[in-house]
């Protein structure tokens, strides 16, 4: 997960335009998984439901340890096992992956270089989580849908 200085500080540069509203982000992370996979959007809805902005929270730790590769790994471990307990295939991050960048685009804007940036950051992000889940050689997969 080696990113570079411009993609770490343009990433969390533009981490409080998502953040600064947490459920408004965290339902449309839902609607856009919903169209993408209905029943990975169904079952993500109901694994974050009476939490207030699940996804800017994982986002925002994950954010902050971007640069520490195996503190990063650690956080996700936990939740790649249980979403793969819950029925997540490999192909199903293709969906999360789509659906979070449609949620980075429409809260920082026209931003082609943040929306690079977020685009590295998150498909290693997931691959790392594939990995954990699916093993090893599952991120062969492209993430990018």
């Amino acid at each position: 997960m080696p990113f570079t200085a411009t993609q770490i500080a343009l990433v969390r540069a533009s981490l409080p335009r998502i953040a600064m509203r947490p459920q408004q982000a965290t339902m449309a992370f839902h609607s856009h998984l919903s169209r993408y996979a209905p029943a990975l959007g169904l079952g993500f809805m109901a694994h974050s439901a009476g939490q207030a902005g699940p996804l800017v929270a994982v986002l925002t730790n994950l954010i902050a340890v971007i640069d520490t590769p195996n503190v990063a790994r650690v956080q996700l471990s936990g939740f790649a096992r249980q979403l793969r307990s819950a029925g997540m295939s490999p192909r199903g991050y293709m969906a999360v992956h789509a659906a979070l960048m449609d949620v980075v685009v429409e809260h920082i804007g026209d931003a082609p270089e943040v929306e690079d940036a977020w685009a590295e950051v998150i498909g290693a992000i997931l691959a790392m989580m594939l990995a954990v889940a699916h093993g090893p050689r599952s991120h062969v997969l492209p993430l990018a849908a």
